[in-house]
Protein backbone atom coordinates (compact mmCIF):
# COMPACT_ATOMS: atom_id res chain seq x y z
CA UNK A 1 0.00 0.00 0.00
CA UNK A 2 0.85 3.44 -0.96
CA UNK A 3 1.32 4.49 3.10
CA UNK A 4 3.16 1.28 4.14
CA UNK A 5 6.91 0.97 4.74
CA UNK A 6 8.73 -2.20 4.89
CA UNK A 7 10.35 -2.80 8.02
CA UNK A 8 13.70 -2.49 6.37
CA UNK A 9 12.92 1.06 5.23
CA UNK A 10 11.45 2.04 8.48
CA UNK A 11 14.29 0.92 10.55
CA UNK A 12 16.94 2.40 7.79
CA UNK A 13 15.55 5.83 8.10
CA UNK A 14 15.61 5.69 11.97
CA UNK A 15 19.61 4.96 11.71
CA UNK A 16 20.72 6.52 8.36
CA UNK A 17 17.97 9.97 8.41
CA UNK A 18 16.98 10.33 11.71
CA UNK A 19 19.87 9.29 13.59
CA UNK A 20 18.29 7.71 16.72
CA UNK A 21 21.54 5.97 17.71
CA UNK A 22 23.56 9.37 17.96
CA UNK A 23 20.32 10.71 19.23
CA UNK A 24 20.09 7.56 22.44
CA UNK A 25 24.06 8.30 23.10
CA UNK A 26 23.32 12.06 23.78
CA UNK A 27 20.42 11.12 26.13
CA UNK A 28 17.29 11.38 24.08
CA UNK A 29 13.86 9.00 23.76
CA UNK A 30 11.31 8.67 21.51
CA UNK A 31 8.27 6.32 21.18
CA UNK A 32 7.23 5.09 18.47
CA UNK A 33 4.02 3.49 17.46
CA UNK A 34 4.00 0.61 14.68
CA UNK A 35 1.39 -1.33 13.02
CA UNK A 36 2.82 -5.14 10.83
CA UNK A 37 -0.15 -5.67 8.77
CA UNK A 38 0.45 -9.44 8.81
CA UNK A 39 2.94 -12.38 10.51
CA UNK A 40 5.36 -12.00 8.14
CA UNK A 41 5.56 -7.66 8.51
CA UNK A 42 5.88 -8.72 12.18
CA UNK A 43 8.87 -11.18 12.13
CA UNK A 44 10.95 -8.35 9.44
CA UNK A 45 10.05 -6.17 12.13
CA UNK A 46 11.61 -8.14 14.91
CA UNK A 47 14.69 -9.41 12.51
CA UNK A 48 15.44 -5.19 11.95
CA UNK A 49 14.90 -3.98 15.23
CA UNK A 50 17.46 -7.08 16.18
CA UNK A 51 19.65 -5.91 13.55
CA UNK A 52 19.33 -2.51 14.86
CA UNK A 53 20.09 -3.66 18.47
CA UNK A 54 23.40 -5.50 17.59
CA UNK A 55 24.71 -3.16 15.24
CA UNK A 56 24.52 0.04 17.65
CA UNK A 57 25.08 -2.17 20.71
CA UNK A 58 21.65 -1.43 22.33
CA UNK A 59 20.24 -3.23 25.04
CA UNK A 60 17.60 -4.92 23.43
CA UNK A 61 14.23 -6.10 25.27
CA UNK A 62 11.07 -7.03 23.85
CA UNK A 63 7.55 -7.73 25.46
CA UNK A 64 4.58 -9.58 24.36
CA UNK A 65 1.65 -12.03 24.92
CA UNK A 66 4.03 -15.08 25.56
CA UNK A 67 5.87 -13.37 28.47
CA UNK A 68 3.68 -10.57 29.85
CA UNK A 69 0.19 -12.46 31.36
CA UNK A 70 -1.55 -8.91 31.71
CA UNK A 71 -0.38 -6.83 28.61
CA UNK A 72 -3.51 -4.21 29.67
CA UNK A 73 -1.44 -3.81 33.24
CA UNK A 74 1.71 -1.21 33.04
CA UNK A 75 2.90 -3.11 36.24
CA UNK A 76 2.63 -5.98 34.66
CA UNK A 77 4.93 -5.21 31.29
CA UNK A 78 7.15 -3.90 34.46
CA UNK A 79 7.86 -6.90 35.77
CA UNK A 80 8.12 -8.58 32.02
CA UNK A 81 10.88 -6.16 31.61
CA UNK A 82 12.78 -6.39 34.51
CA UNK A 83 12.94 -10.46 34.33
CA UNK A 84 14.48 -9.63 31.16
CA UNK A 85 17.25 -7.69 32.77
CA UNK A 86 20.17 -9.31 34.81
CA UNK A 87 20.03 -6.60 37.33
CA UNK A 88 23.15 -7.75 38.94
CA UNK A 89 25.39 -7.94 35.97
CA UNK A 90 23.74 -4.23 35.32
CA UNK A 91 25.21 -3.18 38.72
CA UNK A 92 28.33 -4.54 37.89
CA UNK A 93 29.06 -2.42 35.56
CA UNK A 94 27.46 0.76 36.85
CA UNK A 95 30.05 -0.35 40.17
CA UNK A 96 33.23 -0.68 37.32
CA UNK A 97 32.51 2.88 35.42
CA UNK A 98 32.66 4.05 39.03
CA UNK A 99 35.98 2.78 39.55
CA UNK A 100 36.88 3.47 35.92
CA UNK A 101 36.19 7.05 36.88
CA UNK A 102 37.91 7.64 39.90
CA UNK A 103 41.49 6.74 38.06
CA UNK A 104 41.19 2.97 39.27
CA UNK A 105 40.02 0.98 35.15
CA UNK A 106 40.04 -2.48 36.27
CA UNK A 107 37.94 -5.96 35.20
CA UNK A 108 37.87 -6.01 39.00
CA UNK A 109 34.57 -4.65 41.39
CA UNK A 110 34.99 -5.39 45.15
CA UNK A 111 37.10 -3.06 47.49
CA UNK A 112 39.71 -5.87 48.44
CA UNK A 113 40.73 -6.71 44.86
CA UNK A 114 40.33 -2.97 43.84
CA UNK A 115 42.98 -2.81 46.71
CA UNK A 116 44.97 -5.64 46.51
CA UNK A 117 45.50 -4.13 42.57
CA UNK A 118 46.33 -0.69 43.44
CA UNK A 119 48.41 -0.82 46.46
CA UNK A 120 45.87 1.27 48.46
CA UNK A 121 43.60 1.03 51.83
CA UNK A 122 40.41 -0.48 52.05
CA UNK A 123 38.66 2.24 54.16
CA UNK A 124 40.25 5.10 51.42
CA UNK A 125 38.65 3.78 48.65
CA UNK A 126 35.51 3.22 50.34
CA UNK A 127 34.92 6.94 51.29
CA UNK A 128 36.35 7.63 47.50
CA UNK A 129 33.89 5.13 45.98
CA UNK A 130 31.01 6.38 48.15
CA UNK A 131 31.61 9.89 47.22
CA UNK A 132 31.86 9.31 43.43
CA UNK A 133 28.60 6.84 43.60
CA UNK A 134 26.78 9.88 44.97
CA UNK A 135 28.19 12.25 42.46
CA UNK A 136 27.33 9.54 39.67
CA UNK A 137 24.29 8.84 40.78
CA UNK A 138 22.96 12.53 41.12
CA UNK A 139 23.94 13.38 37.16
CA UNK A 140 21.86 10.87 35.66
CA UNK A 141 18.60 12.06 34.40
CA UNK A 142 15.29 10.29 34.97
CA UNK A 143 16.05 9.08 38.32
CA UNK A 144 13.59 9.25 41.15
CA UNK A 145 14.73 10.32 44.63
CA UNK A 146 14.17 6.97 46.75
CA UNK A 147 15.49 4.93 43.24
CA UNK A 148 19.06 7.05 43.79
CA UNK A 149 18.57 5.89 47.18
CA UNK A 150 18.22 1.71 46.29
CA UNK A 151 21.35 2.69 43.67
CA UNK A 152 23.34 3.93 46.29
CA UNK A 153 22.87 1.43 48.77
CA UNK A 154 22.93 -1.66 46.26
CA UNK A 155 26.43 -0.49 44.88
CA UNK A 156 27.61 -0.20 48.23
CA UNK A 157 26.83 -3.67 48.83
CA UNK A 158 28.16 -4.96 45.42
CA UNK A 159 32.02 -3.22 46.01
CA UNK A 160 32.05 -5.01 49.77
CA UNK A 161 31.19 -7.93 49.19
CA UNK A 162 29.72 -10.06 45.52
CA UNK A 163 27.26 -12.40 47.47
CA UNK A 164 25.49 -9.95 49.75
CA UNK A 165 25.66 -7.62 46.59
CA UNK A 166 23.64 -10.11 44.41
CA UNK A 167 21.17 -10.38 47.22
CA UNK A 168 20.44 -6.77 47.68
CA UNK A 169 20.11 -6.27 43.57
CA UNK A 170 17.54 -9.39 43.91
CA UNK A 171 15.65 -7.23 46.25
CA UNK A 172 15.33 -4.05 43.47
CA UNK A 173 14.64 -7.20 40.67
CA UNK A 174 11.57 -8.15 43.53
CA UNK A 175 10.41 -4.37 44.06
CA UNK A 176 10.33 -3.90 39.77
CA UNK A 177 8.01 -7.53 39.64
CA UNK A 178 5.83 -5.98 42.75
CA UNK A 179 6.50 -8.63 45.51
CA UNK A 180 9.12 -6.89 47.62
CA UNK A 181 7.74 -6.79 51.24
CA UNK A 182 7.60 -3.64 53.08
CA UNK A 183 10.33 -4.01 55.36
CA UNK A 184 12.61 -4.73 52.46
CA UNK A 185 11.31 -1.68 50.50
CA UNK A 186 11.90 0.51 53.66
CA UNK A 187 15.65 -0.75 53.82
CA UNK A 188 16.22 0.02 50.14
CA UNK A 189 15.25 3.30 50.52
CA UNK A 190 11.92 3.04 47.82
CA UNK A 191 9.06 4.52 49.55
CA UNK A 192 5.86 2.84 47.51
CA UNK A 193 5.16 -0.38 46.08
CA UNK A 194 4.46 -0.98 41.93
CA UNK A 195 0.94 -0.20 41.22
CA UNK A 196 -0.95 1.16 38.07
CA UNK A 197 -0.12 4.13 38.97
CA UNK A 198 3.90 3.94 39.77
CA UNK A 199 5.08 1.25 37.04
CA UNK A 200 5.70 4.08 34.28
CA UNK A 201 7.87 6.14 36.88
CA UNK A 202 9.37 3.08 38.12
CA UNK A 203 9.98 1.87 34.24
CA UNK A 204 11.71 4.93 33.91
CA UNK A 205 13.95 4.17 36.70
CA UNK A 206 14.59 1.26 35.17
CA UNK A 207 15.62 2.17 31.71
CA UNK A 208 17.92 4.82 33.26
CA UNK A 209 19.71 2.54 35.64
CA UNK A 210 20.55 0.30 32.41
CA UNK A 211 21.71 3.64 30.62
CA UNK A 212 24.43 4.23 33.37
CA UNK A 213 25.36 0.45 32.53
CA UNK A 214 25.34 0.91 28.94
CA UNK A 215 25.26 4.70 27.50
CA UNK A 216 24.76 3.42 23.91
CA UNK A 217 20.56 3.51 25.04
CA UNK A 218 17.79 0.46 25.28
CA UNK A 219 15.64 -0.61 22.54
CA UNK A 220 12.52 -1.56 24.19
CA UNK A 221 10.24 -3.24 21.49
CA UNK A 222 6.29 -3.92 23.17
CA UNK A 223 4.43 -6.31 21.01
CA UNK A 224 0.36 -5.18 21.89
CA UNK A 225 -0.88 -7.17 18.87
CA UNK A 226 -2.92 -9.35 21.60
CA UNK A 227 -4.97 -6.03 21.59
CA UNK A 228 -6.34 -5.69 18.08
CA UNK A 229 -5.67 -8.85 16.17
CA UNK A 230 -5.27 -11.78 18.47
CA UNK A 231 -5.23 -13.91 15.48
CA UNK A 232 -2.00 -12.84 14.12
CA UNK A 233 -0.17 -13.93 17.52
CA UNK A 234 2.30 -17.15 16.65
CA UNK A 235 3.37 -17.57 20.52
CA UNK A 236 1.83 -17.11 23.81
CA UNK A 237 -2.09 -18.08 24.68
CA UNK A 238 -4.04 -16.17 21.87
CA UNK A 239 -6.30 -14.17 24.77
CA UNK A 240 -9.26 -11.91 23.76
CA UNK A 241 -8.95 -8.32 25.03
CA UNK A 242 -12.18 -6.83 26.09
CA UNK A 243 -12.97 -3.21 25.20
CA UNK A 244 -12.00 -1.97 28.52
CA UNK A 245 -8.49 -4.12 27.88
CA UNK A 246 -8.18 -2.27 25.19
CA UNK A 247 -9.08 1.48 26.28
CA UNK A 248 -6.44 0.89 29.16
CA UNK A 249 -3.65 -0.42 26.88
CA UNK A 250 -4.42 3.13 25.11
CA UNK A 251 -4.54 5.12 27.85
CA UNK A 252 -0.69 3.80 28.75
CA UNK A 253 0.03 4.31 25.49
CA UNK A 254 -0.48 7.80 25.70
CA UNK A 255 0.74 8.32 28.91
CA UNK A 256 4.55 6.67 27.30
CA UNK A 257 3.61 9.30 24.79
CA UNK A 258 3.11 12.42 27.00
CA UNK A 259 6.04 11.41 28.93
CA UNK A 260 8.57 10.56 27.22
CA UNK A 261 10.70 13.68 27.97
CA UNK A 262 11.16 12.19 30.96
CA UNK A 263 12.98 8.84 29.73
CA UNK A 264 16.61 8.21 29.22
CA UNK A 265 18.25 6.84 25.98
CA UNK A 266 15.34 4.29 25.24
CA UNK A 267 13.54 4.06 21.97
CA UNK A 268 10.04 2.52 22.70
CA UNK A 269 8.82 0.39 19.47
CA UNK A 270 4.90 -0.11 20.47
CA UNK A 271 3.84 -2.57 17.82
CA UNK A 272 -0.40 -3.02 17.27
CA UNK A 273 -2.12 -5.41 14.49
CA UNK A 274 -3.70 -4.18 11.60
CA UNK A 275 -6.95 -3.13 13.14
CA UNK A 276 -5.18 -0.39 15.26
CA UNK A 277 -6.07 2.64 12.91
CA UNK A 278 -9.37 2.27 13.02
CA UNK A 279 -11.59 5.09 14.21
CA UNK A 280 -14.88 3.66 14.73
CA UNK A 281 -15.70 4.02 18.60
CA UNK A 282 -17.16 0.38 18.08
CA UNK A 283 -14.32 -1.48 16.72
CA UNK A 284 -10.80 -2.21 18.31
CA UNK A 285 -8.80 0.67 17.25
CA UNK A 286 -7.92 3.85 17.94
CA UNK A 287 -11.27 5.22 17.70
CA UNK A 288 -11.53 4.00 21.50
CA UNK A 289 -9.58 6.35 22.72
CA UNK A 290 -9.26 9.99 21.23
CA UNK A 291 -6.58 11.23 23.04
CA UNK A 292 -4.02 8.51 21.56
CA UNK A 293 -5.45 8.70 17.80
CA UNK A 294 -4.84 13.21 17.60
CA UNK A 295 -1.25 12.23 19.47
CA UNK A 296 -0.93 9.86 16.47
CA UNK A 297 -3.08 10.42 13.31
CA UNK A 298 -1.56 13.55 11.93
CA UNK A 299 1.86 11.85 10.95
CA UNK A 300 -0.33 8.76 9.18
CA UNK A 301 -0.65 10.45 5.43
CA UNK A 302 1.48 13.02 4.41
CA UNK A 303 1.75 14.58 0.93
CA UNK A 304 3.91 12.66 -0.81
CA UNK A 305 3.58 9.23 0.82
CA UNK A 306 4.46 7.89 3.94
CA UNK A 307 6.79 9.50 6.69
CA UNK A 308 8.90 7.66 8.43
CA UNK A 309 9.92 9.87 11.00
CA UNK A 310 6.60 10.48 11.94
CA UNK A 311 5.08 9.11 15.67
CA UNK A 312 2.72 6.13 14.09
CA UNK A 313 3.84 4.24 11.47
CA UNK A 314 2.12 1.29 8.81
CA UNK A 315 4.59 -1.54 8.29
CA UNK A 316 4.17 -4.17 5.17
CA UNK A 317 6.37 -6.31 3.62
CA UNK A 318 6.88 -5.70 0.23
Amino acid sequence: MADHLSPLAWTRHLTDIDNFPGYLLLGGSAVRVVVTEDADTHVELVDELGHLERSHELVGIRVDAGSCGKLHQPQSILAAIARRVDLFDVFTHVARRIWRDLGYPSTEVTIAKVAERHGLLHNELRTEFRAESRRFIGDLPGLSRDFRTAIHTVLLEVIDHDHRGRAVAQRVESYLLGTLGAKDLFELGIQRKVSKETATPAMRNLLALLCAARPQGTLLHIDLRWATDELLLTEGPAWRATKTQRIAIYQWVRELIDGVDRFTSTLICVEFGPQFPNASFSGRGWGLYDALRLRLEDGVRPVGGPNPSAPFVPLEVR
